[in-house]
């Protein structure tokens, strides 16, 4: 399982969540990314995007190479 961690721009975005179904939502897909950190697709710029569009969030991520640390760049949720 990997160790998700967030740039300072998603935890100024995290910090902007108003909502615990929001909240909700982000801790979903953060527990979907920790238990398969390939599961974003991968982007030509090495970055991951992972959209759940199910429940509106969205993870743009660098996966490190042995897939153990997990630091999310950008991340939006409805």
């Amino acid at each position: 399982m990997a160790e998700v961690f967030y740039s300072p721009l998603a935890h100024s975005q995290l910090e902007k969540v108003t909502t615990v179904a929001q909240a909700s939502a982000i801790e979903r897909a953060r527990g979907a990314l920790e238990a398969r950190p390939d599961i974003g697709v991968l982007r030509p710029d090495g970055l991951r995007d992972y959209r759940d569009d199910e429940s509106g969030v969205r993870f743009v991520y660098f996966l490190t190479i042995r897939s153990t640390i997990i630091i999310v760049a950008y991340l939006e949720v409805d």
